[in-house]
């Protein structure tokens, strides 16, 4: 990422270059389950690390 500096505009990455998988676009499997369901399976995972994991 060369010129960097007050001379030279930052650099945007457009989402749509992004590499699909993990993170916060869409995948095949949001697409299936809708964003209910996602969200609630993923809020089970963290749940379930949280109880494995108690805070100090």
């Amino acid at each position: 990422m060369e010129g960097r500096g007050p001379t030279h505009p930052p650099v945007h990455v457009k989402p749509n270059a992004l590499p699909p998988g993990e993170g916060h676009l869409p995948n095949e499997e949001a697409i299936a389950l809708g964003a209910q369901a996602l969200f609630d399976k993923e809020m089970a995972e963290h749940e379930a690390f949280r109880a494995a994991h108690p805070a100090p």
